[in-house]
């Protein structure tokens, strides 16, 4: 059973686990940040080294290919800070479900699904 949530999003309304593993953050997410924006997280968790690492994606302009950079992934309890600046939240619905916000110029959200084939098309759904 998961724990009671700290924090509720409406985008679409999904509430926040108050603890994470680590482990419930590695696989491949998809989203739009403020449903305009493609962008994924390919998070991984090395298991020797107990460190993680973020393959991240995302669309600076709608209509041109994803940028990708390579980030680490630092847990802190109940989220996972990817870089600098963007905050990774696992949801209390459901294991496939998580939000993330963007801390850049402008704040950014993103609702995001857990897909294991499908990747972020840049010029629409994901695919």
């Amino acid at each position: 059973m998961r724990k009671a949530p700290v924090l509720c999003f409406a985008l679409p309304f999904t509430c926040l686990m108050a603890s994470a593993k680590a482990s419930d953050f590695v696989g491949t997410w998809v989203g739009k940040w403020d449903n305009s924006y493609c962008v994924q997280f390919t998070v991984t968790d090395n298991a020797n080294t107990g460190e993680m690492s973020v393959l991240y994606e995302w669309q600076e302009n709608v209509g041109k290919p994803l940028q990708r950079e390579t980030l680490p992934g630092l847990p802190t309890g109940r989220s996972l800070k990817i870089g600098r600046h963007i905050e990774f939240f696992a949801s209390l619905e459901s294991a496939d479900q998580a939000v993330a916000l963007g801390h850049f110029s402008a704040l950014r959200a993103v609702a995001l699904v857990r897909e294991p084939t499908k990747r972020c098309n840049p010029d629409g759904p994901a695919r």
